[in-house]
């Protein structure tokens, strides 16, 4: 069971994946540099206007991990075998809490 309840219970958009890579070239400036925040702001604010009071889950790809655990302070709630049992994607949560932390650490 997940810290804020059944992985079932939150809408889940399985096709929808936040990016956190940037296109660079060897030793230049990302151009995308930021948009991996930007996208879980507006995630949490899709949650928010949705009645979920900012809640949101995601299976991180594994160079996405210290991304979504560091910088957006979301919980890690381990490897999720029933994803995809060959490759199983870390689940991550971020509870009511968390969100707006995040969100008031980006004003």
């Amino acid at each position: 069971m997940s810290s804020i309840g059944s992985r079932s219970s939150l809408r889940r958009r399985q096709n929808t994946a936040i990016g956190t890579g940037v296109k660079r070239s060897r030793g230049s400036t990302p151009t995308h540099k930021g948009i991996g925040t930007v996208l879980v702001a507006a995630a949490v604010q899709l949650s928010i206007d949705e009645g979920n009071k900012g809640r949101i889950g995601l299976h991180s790809l594994p160079q996405a991990d210290s991304f979504y655990r560091d910088r957006c302070g979301m919980t890690d709630l381990g490897p999720d075998a029933s994803y995809d049992p060959k490759v199983p994607l870390r689940y991550f949560e971020m509870t009511e809490a968390q969100a707006t932390s995040y969100l008031k650490g980006r004003s």
